[in-house]
């Protein structure tokens, strides 16, 4: 088993461990919602920053891949 789960370690090449955490950070918030709720304001908002914060690393993954050339692999 890898110990490198969160997000399965890689959107278009592999994560860093920044990166890692902050999408560990995200699925908490999706998966577990109530955990965070206390510090939101609710299970709604809590889904919603899980959410935003996996399309900010999508997009980030995406941009760097775009700027690094035709030749990097895009899934």
């Amino acid at each position: 088993m890898d110990w490198r789960g969160s997000a399965q370690g890689h959107i278009t090449r592999p994560l860093g461990l920044g990166t890692r955490v902050f999408c560990f950070a995200a699925g908490v918030s999706l998966m577990f919602p109530d955990l965070v709720d206390d510090w939101v304001g609710g299970m709604v908002a809590a889904r919603l920053i899980g959410i935003a914060m996996l399309a900010t690393v999508i997009a980030y993954e995406l941009n760097r891949a775009r700027k690094a050339g035709p030749n990097r692999t895009v899934i």
